[in-house]
């Protein structure tokens, strides 16, 4: 379900980047999950906590 706001709220995540940058842990890319969603999508490769390889991109930087 699609829902729209208007307006500000407190509990929004406005500047995307800068949040993942600031609670990204290299951690997260070591667990089965994370692993298999690009696997899943376009037969990505998590190659470390900081890259990930896909068909359609190469190898990518997470951050």
């Amino acid at each position: 379900m699609l829902n729209i706001y208007f307006g500000p709220m407190p509990q929004a995540i406005y500047d995307t980047s800068s949040y993942f940058n600031n609670v990204y842990l290299d951690s997260w890319l070591d667990e089965k999950l994370t692993q298999d969603i690009p696997r899943a999508i376009d037969k990505g490769v998590v190659l470390s906590s900081h890259a990930v390889e896909t068909r359609a991109l190469g190898i990518i930087p997470v951050l």
